[in-house]
């Protein structure tokens, strides 16, 4: 349950902020320290990423060795072996911390990539609008009309596979729906009096755009981006079942979850334990973007 202030906590917020000179980012915090859901959600997406990468430094056993005579090992603690080993006979719980760090790294990266593509498109389209914004919102029409898996093979083929062009690729693709998010916001906010005051003072359309339309649509934009991570993630995930995506030696929770879904019936641990470290890392992004929400959006203050 998301938790949300009160008519009486939003006038005091205000209140505070205008005897103490706090900044809008100062009050965001605050009301973002006050979301026991976000919290909790910050504090675990923390501790999960601690262990994805410091775990396997310091884990007794290393992902990629494989103990013959260990397949399938059902969850133990007397080796260590608390995930149980897969169908190689390697230790599960090392190979999800290294899928875990797999699948954060391409969740965070190819959301950045679409965030900074598609902010940059969809305000500037929004804002100039015009036949420049029919131009560009045509090319993300055109765009929406490959497929998905389509262009990222196409991607793949020109530039040749590695780690590097599996981020690009997927933020590649991501930020068109971004675009038209950030376009629409732009649309409402241009009419507004603050822009039409810069306009009227001589400020530049960039400096605009930079100044007061990008953080006036920061609310949508973060809840977006806490969407896209997850949605990436899966991308990444359905990417890899088709030997698109993440390569042996290294691995995704995609990867162990695909895995895992091929030896369920022998071996249930190997799917369950990567699909509730996925639906835990998820649920955390959720939490943590509906507190940004209620703590960055300027209608909510």
């Amino acid at each position: 349950m998301v938790m949300t202030s009160t008519p009486s906590e939003k006038a005091a917020l205000m209140e505070d902020s205008v005897i103490k000179g706090r900044s809008l980012w100062d009050d965001a915090r605050v009301r973002l320290a006050r979301n026991k859901a976000a919290v909790a959600g910050l504090t675990v997406l923390a501790v999960l990423t601690v262990i994805a990468f410091i775990g396997p430094l310091v884990w007794v056993h290393d992902p990629s060795f494989i103990f013959r005579d260990k397949v399938q090992l059902a969850p133990t603690f007397a080796d260590l072996h608390i995930f149980g080993t897969d169908a190689q006979g390697r230790d599960l719980f090392a190979r999800t911390m290294v899928g875990l760090r797999m699948s954060l790294m391409v969740g965070v990266v190819a959301t950045a990539v679409s965030l900074v593509i598609g902010v940059i498109w969809g305000a500037t389209a929004g804002f100039i609008g015009g036949r420049v914004d029919q131009i560009m919102m045509r090319v993300v029409d055109v765009l929406y009309s490959l497929p998905f898996i389509f262009f990222v093979i196409i991607l793949m083929v020109v530039f040749g596979r590695n780690i590097i062009l599996i981020f690009v690729a997927i933020g590649a693709v991501e930020w068109l729906t971004m675009a038209r998010i950030v376009r629409g916001q732009t649309i409402a906010l241009k009419n507004m009096e603050f822009v039409e005051a810069a306009q009227a003072a001589g400020v530049s359309r960039f400096s605009i755009i930079r100044r007061h339309i990008i953080p006036n649509v920061l609310g949508p934009v973060v809840v977006y981006v806490t969407l896209t991570i997850p949605v990436v993630i899966l991308a990444e995930s359905f990417l890899s079942f088709l030997g698109l995506g993440v390569q042996e030696p290294l691995t995704s929770l995609g990867n162990l979850i695909a895995n895992g879904a091929r030896d369920m019936e022998i071996a249930p641990w190997t799917l369950i334990f990567p699909a509730a470290t996925m639906m835990l890392t998820l649920f955390c992004f959720n939490f943590i973007g509906d507190g940004l929400r209620d703590a960055i959006d300027p209608k909510d203050r």
